[in-house]
């Protein structure tokens, strides 16, 4: 009995329907939290429900980025985000950190932070502010970012520094 309802014609149509028509709510509530965080962001923009934003007045993001699981950026600053950028699981980005010049309890500082076209951001690495990331870079999985790293470059844990320039590939 159960074998003719689960593999009746109608019932199949009935289920692959509904599966359609999860999936379309599906993009657009996708698409409607994209355009009331970022109204002003690129096209194809995609970032996971599970990505926190901070101070998001402060993020400007241009064409096809792409934002994985877990991410975290911290915006007191402007945070800068270019064509094509690709941020893996786990990255935190964040502007802010504490003037340890000052008295206790410490005071906030804040530096903006871009990253510039066509880079990746492997998991787990952290940006810290100030930086500039050129464009065409990659940055490895677990890197701590605390400097500029020039256009055309790949850095590599554990000492954060400029491995390999990609033009000599």
């Amino acid at each position: 009995m159960i074998q003719k309802i689960l593999f009746n014609p109608l019932f199949l149509l009935i289920v692959k329907w509904l599966d359609y028509c999860t999936y379309k709510i599906s993009n657009y509530l996708q698409y409607c939290r994209i355009k009331t965080l970022f109204p002003n962001a690129g096209v194809n923009l995609v970032f996971d429900k599970t990505t926190t934003f901070k101070y998001k007045e402060n993020i400007e993001i241009a064409d096809n980025v792409s934002i994985g699981p877990n991410v975290a950026i911290g915006a007191k600053s402007k945070v800068l985000l270019g064509d094509f950028v690709r941020i893996s699981q786990n990255v935190i980005i964040e502007t802010a950190g504490c003037d340890l010049d000052t008295d206790i309890p410490y005071k906030h500082k804040s530096s903006p932070i871009s990253i510039e076209e066509n880079v990746w951001i492997g998991s787990s690495a952290i940006i810290l502010s100030g930086v500039t990331i050129g464009r065409n870079s990659i940055i490895g999985a677990g890197t701590i970012v605390y400097k500029d790293v020039p256009a055309n470059s790949i850095v590599l844990p554990p000492k954060s520094e400029v491995i390999k320039n990609k033009r000599f590939l």
